[in-house]
């Protein structure tokens, strides 16, 4: 059932939408838009939805008449669409709403004894799915077989029930009658078929624009859906610029600081230098300890094993010395290049303990 809070005209649905808390509102409000622009005779309002089970939640309510052509006369339907707040992955409920004076049809294909409808749009509902063509479906449906009929009250008599079914609602409506319900004559039986013709093209229209209208729905939905993941990059490129900024400036007070550190470090060797002259210079080249010293010179003296050894490689190979001599000679020298190693490597462990 329904129970209403509050009711609104159309330049109020923003502000009804709003308090709603809708998770997509620009697609509800647009539908529903769109829906009372077609079928100008629907309204809406916010109202209380209560289940079978009586719970409630607010819902928009589109509520009033659509119109069909029955016969080739035009009769007007009257229904109500629930909207839910989770609109479009909800799927709406809709409903044929009897006035007074009419009944549902009973065993109706696509409407039951409450007036809850059960068509397959429904059924198939999916996100892009719309109002327009739910309601374009039952348009089509509702013109082949009305779902619902006017009772007339009459006098009761001999042989005749005390109400009298028709056909349709409001004041048009068709009494049933054996004429009208098998074609009798050639002309009748013309006309049937033109209108089957005519609801089949109108049935096919339907169809097309259905599929037009959902691709018309998923490109917007892709549009939209790019355009929030374009907003996300230009966020994500502003605070890549941000930070490149922070670490721009970062870096040219580091450059700043070691060309301080520089030109410091200048202006002190400057001085020593002035001071002290060339003696200093040379001091600073000296060993500053015994191990040091002895360092520097196996260092040396490695250094020139490597090139006596470079040397005779070479001698060899112009065959300037036989290859019984150069083996006696690098047999020598590689022996001399192991001790000095070895005492290189004691002294920077020695040297190592004492800085511990």
């Amino acid at each position: 059932g329904n129970r209403t809070m509050a009711t609104g005209s159309r330049d109020e649905l923003s502000i009804l939408v709003a308090n709603l808390n809708c998770i997509n509102p620009n697609r509800i409000q647009n539908d529903i838009l769109m829906q009372c622009n077609k079928y100008g005779s629907l309204r809406f309002r916010s109202t209380i939805h209560i289940h079978n089970n009586g719970s409630e939640r607010l819902v928009v309510m589109l509520e009033g008449t659509i119109p069909i052509s029955y016969r080739s006369v035009v009769y007007h339907i009257p229904i109500e669409i629930l909207v839910g707040t989770r609109y479009p992955e909800e799927t709406p409920l809709c409903f044929v709403r009897p006035v007074k004076g009419m009944e549902v049809v009973p065993q109706h294909k696509y409407v039951d004894i409450d007036g809850k409808v059960f068509h397959p749009y429904l059924q198939s509902w999916s996100q892009t799915s719309n109002l327009v063509s739910l309601t374009d479906g039952l348009v089509a449906v509702f013109s082949q077989k009305p779902p619902v009929f006017a009772v007339q009250s009459r006098s009761p008599s001999a042989g005749q029930s005390t109400q009298q079914r028709q056909d349709i609602v409001g004041t048009n409506f068709v009494s049933r009658s054996p004429s009208q319900t098998e074609p009798s004559t050639p002309h009748q039986r013309a006309l049937q078929k033109v209108e089957s013709r005519i609801k089949e093209q109108v049935t096919n229209i339907y169809q097309r624009g259905r599929v037009e209208t959902e691709a018309e729905y998923r490109l917007r939905r892709t549009l939209e859906a790019g355009t929030s993941a374009v907003n996300e990059q230009l966020l994500q490129l502003a605070e890549y610029e941000q930070q490149l900024d922070v670490a721009l400036a970062e870096m040219n007070q580091g450059t700043k600081d070691i060309d301080t550190w520089l030109t410091s470090r200048k202006q002190e060797m400057e001085d020593k230098s002035t001071k002290g002259g060339d003696l200093e210079k040379e001091a600073m080249m000296l060993p500053q300890d015994t191990r040091s010293a002895k360092m520097l010179e196996l260092v040396a003296e490695s250094a020139a094993l490597d090139d006596t050894m470079y040397t005779l490689d070479r001698s060899l190979m112009h065959e300037i010395i036989p290859l019984d001599e150069f083996m006696k000679h690098i047999r020598g020298l590689a022996r001399e290049q192991f001790f000095c190693q070895a005492h290189i490597q004691k002294i920077v462990k020695l040297q190592q303990s004492d800085r511990k």
